[in-house]
């Protein structure tokens, strides 16, 4: 007869001798949030105002946040601190906030509190009772790390001058709120404000002509701006700026004031555009082929084109008082061309149209400005054009089966002169000079390591014997950036040095198959750019092709040196003794820099 387990209440069929007992499963504990303290830190709320010489320091604000910095990154680090500052900290007093992996953010706050644009605005720290940050971290954190680079940077002596005092931030500081999570959602019941419409509420489209435009009008034509300001940033190499590489609201206000033209254009694309009104109702002559702000920012460029790029590139503060702005009106006129149906302009109507490809609704806007840039250059000088004359050179082209086109790349980037550097200034090929185009090809085939060949490494990896040499050069070289000559007639840096490249020269980061960071630049640049680097605060040596000797060293306040001349020995002698008559020298070493 079956039995029954009076404690399960299952009915089986085994013996009524007692069966041996199972162990039971171990128990899953939940995850333990952090400690916080057994007492309330602040159990009142209060306020305080930090201004002057109360306002808050870095060890003050090392404090609230629980700044802990270790020697060996773990997952509780900070990726963002990491990748702004290097440094593998852990926050342990934000574990009520939201994770800090916002390297863009906190590179932007960072930049403002080191440009001293950080003013006081009334914004509020805030710490819970327990003393957990419940608002101001990121805030705190770029305080942080802005006096990290002040005084360990690369540009430390320039920052130390423009604040010779340590940084601080003035706030609120309010303590003591509850740190529930209904406290906390309240923090961020707000709309966030936009650059269109910090724009929107400044004076720039309150004054002079545009004081009779009413609110919806200064709406649309705010979020031209930001656009067109973003634009003439990346094209006229804003990001060059070392002082200010990264565009933000307070740059892009007063990139508007000193370019006060900008916003004509803007107004210009508006109205060409039909300020707002519906494609049926006879809008967006512009807006089918570019953004209006990006059309606006091309507009101006048209306008500066007459202009000398030495005058305005060269200098520090940039404005349009160093502009030539003669062509403005004609820049305008050739807006309006664009949206005529007259046949004059049937050309630049044929090449808009035939660069949209047969699976796309528009055509790409680089491809579209490409061809605008060059309508634009024979416009401005009275003369006629045809469909080839300004539709861009493409490669990589494939086609169905059909033989229609689905897929190309365009093999230029195309510029109106003046001050327009395109949209990867320094590293765009010249589309008039076939000679320069094709041995560029022929030195970027050259540098090619045996990775990018396809060819089989034997050994140890690239990756590895790249990290061994710049570790032995810098241990021999110790602070200086470090530039390599290659047999191709490149210059190359690696890692670090290839991001200060990209940063203060504008060059653009070309990754290593190993995954390793490395950037170019061609031998006809290298008096500039070495200039440029010095100017910056930078030491600097030059490697010849052997990536072993330094030929050449510059720093502020000496001449740039010349050391070792090529050919001849660390002491200066005799020209060392070549391997067998015609063997080239590698441009890599043990298959690594190159």
């Amino acid at each position: 007869m079956p039995r029954v387990d009076e404690e399960s209440t299952a009915v089986t069929d085994e013996p009524t001798s007692e069966a041996p007992a199972q162990e039971a499963p171990k128990e899953v504990k939940p995850k333990k949030p952090p400690r916080r303290p057994a007492e309330k830190v602040y159990p009142v709320i209060s306020e305080k105002i930090m201004r002057g010489a109360d306002a808050m320091t870095v060890d003050q604000a090392k404090e609230y946040l629980g700044w802990k910095q270790v020697e060996k990154s773990t997952p509780k680090c900070s990726p963002a601190i990491k990748a702004v500052s290097g440094l593998d900290v852990i926050l342990e007093k934000c574990h009520k906030q939201r994770w800090l992996d916002d390297a863009r953010w906190l590179r932007t706050l960072r930049q403002d509190h080191l440009n001293r644009k950080f003013p006081y605005n009334g914004k509020t720290v805030i710490l819970g009772d327990y003393g957990a940050v419940l608002d101001g971290m990121y805030r705190m954190a770029s305080l942080i790390c802005a006096e990290h680079e002040r005084t360990n940077g690369l540009l430390a002596k320039y920052w130390q001058k423009l604040s010779p005092e340590p940084l601080r931030l003035e706030t609120i500081l309010v303590c003591g709120l509850d740190e529930d999570d209904d406290m906390f959602a309240t923090f961020n019941a707000v709309l966030s404000g936009t650059p269109a419409d910090t724009i929107f509420r400044s004076d720039v489209f309150q004054t002079g002509p545009y004081s009779k435009c009413d609110p919806t009008e200064r709406k649309a034509l705010s979020k031209i701006a930001e656009y067109a300001v973003r634009t003439l940033w990346d094209r006229t190499g804003g990001k060059m700026n070392a002082w200010a590489p990264d565009l933000n609201v307070l740059e892009a206000i007063e990139f508007l004031r000193k370019h006060p033209s900008v916003r004509d254009c803007c107004y210009q694309i508006w109205t060409e555009d039909g300020k707002g009104a519906s494609k049926d109702d006879g809008g967006g002559a512009v807006s089918n082929w570019l953004s209006r702000g990006y059309a606006a920012g091309l507009c101006y460029l048209f306008g500066v084109s007459k202009s000398d790029p030495a005058k305005y590139l060269g200098g520090t503060t940039r404005s349009e008082k160093l502009l030539d702005t003669s062509l403005m009106d004609k820049a305008f006129e050739f807006w309006v061309y664009m949206g005529s149906q007259s046949t004059d302009a049937k050309p630049l109507r044929d090449a808009l149209n035939d660069l949209i490809l047969p699976n796309d609704d528009r055509a790409n806007r680089e491809q579209v400005a490409a061809v605008l840039c060059k309508a634009w250059n024979f416009y401005r000088d009275d003369k006629e054009f045809t469909r080839k004359d300004i539709f861009p050179r493409f490669v990589n082209v494939e086609k169905d089966e059909e033989g229609n086109v689905i897929n190309r790349r365009m093999d230029e980037t195309c510029t109106v002169g003046g001050v327009d550097l395109g949209s990867n200034p320094k590293e765009e090929e010249k589309e008039d000079d076939k000679a320069n185009d094709e041995a560029d090809d022929k030195v970027k085939d050259k540098a090619k390591t045996p990775a990018e060949k396809g060819e089989p490494k034997k050994g140890t990896s690239a990756k590895d014997d790249v990290i061994e040499q710049l570790a032995t050069l810098r241990k021999k070289h110790p602070g200086q950036l470090m530039i390599f000559k290659t047999t191709t007639g490149v210059y190359a840096a690696w890692e670090d040095d290839a991001d200060t490249l990209v940063r203060q020269l504008g060059v653009k980061m070309n990754r290593h198959p190993s995954g390793l960071d490395r950037c170019f630049f061609p031998s006809t640049e290298l008096e500039a750019n070495l200039a440029k680097l010095v100017s910056y605060g930078n030491e600097v040596t030059v490697f010849d092709t052997d990536y072993q000797t330094a030929i050449r060293q510059a720093k502020p306040g000496d001449s740039q040196t010349e050391v070792p001349k090529e050919g001849k020995d660390d002491r200066g002698g005799k020209p060392k003794k070549g391997g067998k008559k015609g063997k080239k020298k590698e441009d890599t070493l043990k298959g690594g820099i190159g």
